[in-house]
């Protein structure tokens, strides 16, 4: 078991041009608190893992696949109280540690997150993924009525006690979602800052389209496991408003000519109505069923 202050939590494949900077750069303690790198290597091919321990970082070898599991491998095998993720390529400025320690240790928030929108190296992000990132705020600010300007980030840090507290299950890259859903779910103070992001050391490991895909996949399902009143209530609405078309057909041809001479534009319109009407039922059962799971959430806390 590693034991520290601070754990600042480095997930790596193939990073060797970046890591020796990313763990050297880190102060060695934040208010008279010790600072533990701790690299996550999902088995690297190069020489990550012998410039890390260069580096003065404590390296695990993950014995699973992905990001996501790589974090909750390496959580297990960690006692903190503080914990801070960074990623190893080298985009992020690891000296500026103590701006997201800091608040934390002074009860101001919760969650402190370095966001990359404002100030960064021009290759640094695509236009494609900047519009991505745009489109992903904004799902949150609809569904969430929060203003996260930079939910992918991924260099961000909160207490240990905090961290217990969010439901973390994704495997992969998108658990950075994953952690902002959660933390909005359990209403945590999160406070965000501008913080300088550079283009990354070595070759990225990203496809925009297809991982963009499956970000935009766990979004939806988080939406829909932590909103389900909003999310259904949306769909059941466009299924109403999909309806409305023939049944306006309906309707003017019983007026005009008496009858109804279009009998499917009437089965599509019963079935458009029927299927809103029920995925609004769905809506408010798993609505009553979150409100549940959340009681229940509450009481185990209070007994801790």
């Amino acid at each position: 078991m590693i034991r520290t202050d601070i754990c600042v939590l480095i997930p790596t494949l193939n990073e060797e041009d970046a890591i020796f900077d990313v763990v050297k750069t880190l102060p060695k303690r934040v208010r008279n608190l010790k600072v533990t790198p701790v690299v996550i290597d999902g088995r690297s091919k190069d020489r990550t893992v012998s410039r890390a321990k260069q580096a003065g970082a404590t390296v695990l070898i993950q014995k699973t696949r992905g990001k996501g599991a790589a974090i909750q491998e390496a959580l297990e095998q960690i006692s903190c109280d503080y914990v801070v993720f960074i990623d190893g390529d080298g985009t992020y400025q690891s000296v500026e540690l103590p701006k997201l320690v800091e608040p934390l240790m002074d009860g101001k928030t919760d969650m402190t997150v370095a966001t990359r929108l404002a100030q960064r190296d021009s290759a640094s992000i695509t236009p494609f993924n900047t519009l991505g990132n745009i489109a992903f705020n904004a799902l949150i600010r609809f569904f969430y009525g929060k203003n996260i300007t930079d939910m992918l980030t991924g260099y961000r840090a909160l207490s240990r006690k905090k961290l217990d507290e969010l439901n973390l299950v994704s495997q992969a890259f998108e658990v950075e979602t994953e952690i902002t859903i959660e933390a909005l779910r359990n209403n945590l103070r999160i406070h965000e800052f501008p913080l300088f992001y550079k283009k990354r050391k070595g070759q990225t490991k990203l496809n925009p389209i297809h991982d963009g895909l499956r970000i935009f996949k766990t979004l939806i399902l988080m939406i829909r496991d932590t909103k389900p009143l909003y999310f259904f209530g949306i769909l059941g609405f466009l299924f109403f408003l999909f309806g409305l078309w023939p049944a306006s057909l309906v309707v003017y041809e019983k007026i005009v000519f008496g009858s109804v001479q279009h009998v499917p534009s009437t089965i599509l319109a019963a079935f458009s109505f029927l299927l809103a009407i029920q995925i609004w039922a769905i809506g408010m059962l798993a609505d009553m069923s979150l409100k549940n799971n959340q009681r229940l959430e509450n009481l185990l806390r209070k007994k801790r």
